[in-house]
This record gives structure tokens, sequence and C-alpha cells, in this order.
């Protein structure tokens, strides 16, 4: 996975897993007679989180998380790979950084997200 802000990309070392969850709203559109509830959808919006494992040692992309949660960045684009070819693309802000370190293990990261505006897919 990757951040983008303009046309820079930030690749991200070490994170192993991303979620995004798409939500519809709706509104009910019944009428008078009817004998079930009818709902027609509205508006959409997507959320998700990334996590991994911390590295210091990456200068751009786990650097360029700490500028965005220090408020030094707005929305950026994400870009979530499926595979090879295909990925999600959507503006986002960063909203949560959450960290975890055991005595005997590395330490992880996990970051929400909240999309603005259209997600798309790109099937190349």
């Amino acid at each position: 996975m990757a951040l983008y802000y303009g046309a820079v990309e930030y690749p991200i070392a070490e994170m192993d897993e991303w979620t995004i969850t798409v939500t519809t709203d709706s509104e009910p559109s019944e009428s008078f007679g009817d004998e079930w509830h009818e709902n027609e959808p509205t508006l959409r919006t997507w959320t998700g989180s990334f996590s991994g494992r911390l590295d210091l040692t990456d200068t751009t992309g786990q650097a360029y998380i700490q500028n965005i949660i220090l408020g030094n960045v707005a929305a950026v684009t994400g870009r979530f790979h499926v595979n090879g070819t295909s990925y999600y693309l959507g503006d986002l802000y960063i909203s949560t950084e959450a960290l975890a370190a055991a005595v005997s293990g590395l330490v992880t990261g996990s970051f929400d997200f909240q999309g603005t505006g259209a997600l798309t897919y790109n099937a190349a």
C-alpha cells in the first residue's frame, strides 16, 4: 500500500494488512398501502485501517504517516493493492494511530482512516 500527496508516492514499508469498509445510507421510500418497508440508497462513505510493524528506518512512508498524525499534512490519497496491478484508490484522512510493544516482540502500529469523496477501483 502507498499514500500519495499530490504526485509524490510514499510507499509504506512493513504494512501487512488493510481493511476498507464501504457503507451506503438509505432513506425510507414506502407509500400508503405498502405492506413492507422500502428503502432507497442515498449517500455512501468509506472508512478503513491498515497495520503492520513499525519501521523507523522507513524514511518515506512511515515518516510521512508521522507528519500526517502531527497535523503537517491534510488529506492524502491512499492506494490499496489487491494484487500486482489492481487497487482501490481514494482520498483519506488518517484519524487514529495506535502503537503497541511487547518485551519479546516487535513494535506494531495500526492506523484508522476516514475516506473523503469517492473510492474507486482500478482493475488493470
